[in-house]
């Protein structure tokens, strides 16, 4: 295997070049983000009281349209201490929420973003975060719409009508998932009174 820069800005494109165990000789463009050690998070705003999400909606350059999503972000090794640290670095700044208990969606290894991405994605559940006093800063580029209260049959309708990306979705999917079949620890803090 061999590997070079093709492109670098917030992405970078790599021409991968590969030899099957056949022998032959194949070449792929893969893109990731190396700023972020190629990690990103994604964060399921969840209050148990209401048994309602926070979403946002948010500007998605690629397709110049705006879309139901979830705070995310990248992991910043020089600014996280661990991807929960991020995952609550972007509630704050998107949802203008804070803390809550975080319950990691994924196994540790998280999920690939796509077949020709090196970016890996990692997805928390927050259950019960608070209003923001101080919320950390928006990137500029940023246009965000938070929207409180959403019901889980509303989610899946917006799910199932194609209103999130696939990353976004994926988390939306996983959340009801493990909200549905909740570990001991997670089922005691959903129906605490």
């Amino acid at each position: 295997m061999d590997e070079r820069v093709s492109f670098q800005r917030y992405q970078t494109v790599y021409e991968r070049l590969i030899r099957y165990p056949n022998g032959k000789r194949v070449s792929f463009d893969v893109f990731g983000n190396p700023g972020s050690d190629f990690k990103s998070v994604f964060v399921f705003p969840y209050d148990t009281r209401t048994k309602t999400v926070t979403l946002l909606r948010e500007y998605i350059p690629g397709i110049n349209a705006v879309m139901w999503g979830f705070p995310a972000g990248g992991f910043d090794p020089k600014k996280h201490k661990s991807l929960e640290d991020a995952a609550r670095s972007e509630l704050s700044e998107e949802a203008f929420l804070t803390g809550g208990s975080y319950f990691p969606m994924l196994d540790p290894g998280g999920v690939s973003q796509d077949k020709y991405s090196k970016n890996i994605f990692h997805m928390f559940l927050v259950l019960n975060p608070v209003e923001d006093e101080n919320p950390l800063p928006r990137d500029e580029e940023e246009y965000i719409q938070i929207v409180k209260g959403v019901t889980l049959e509303r989610l899946q309708k917006i799910l199932a009508g194609g209103g999130m990306n696939l990353p976004s979705g994926f988390c939306g999917y996983r959340a009801l998932d493990v909200l549905s079949n909740p570990t001991p620890e997670l089922a005691s803090m959903l129906y605490e009174r």
